[in-house]
């Protein structure tokens, strides 16, 4: 470990997309399953104010996980059932960002 590595005493790493393959993937392809164009996700949540608060909401802990599903379904025209288990079906571990993760345990840095 360098010098400059010790200035380091904790490292954060989110779920989707960063320890996992790419979060967006995983969802367009099952938006393409429900026969939703690619994309299709995105749009409630980026243009919606009602989606972008829902959002919002599962982000931060303030609703369930079957809350959020059945208002995304709800703004998507899909059927809620096994909603939120199809969008992140695809996603796989990444075992480059794991193992750095776990790299940066074993010298001594926090991780989470």
């Amino acid at each position: 470990m360098t010098s400059v590595d010790r200035q380091y005493r904790g490292l954060l790493l989110d779920f989707g997309g960063v320890l996992t393959t790419d979060f967006f993937a995983s969802i367009d392809d099952h938006c393409e399953r429900l026969g939703l164009p690619r994309g299709r996700f995105r749009q409630p949540i980026t243009r919606d104010p009602a989606g972008r608060a829902l959002y919002h909401r599962i982000e931060h802990g303030e609703i369930s996980q079957a809350t959020f599903e059945h208002e995304l379904a709800a703004l998507l025209g899909v059927a809620p059932d096994g909603l939120l288990a199809g969008l992140l079906g695809g996603l796989a571990p990444d075992r480059a960002v794991i193992g750095a993760a776990a790299r940066a345990r074993a010298a001594g840095i926090r991780v989470g």
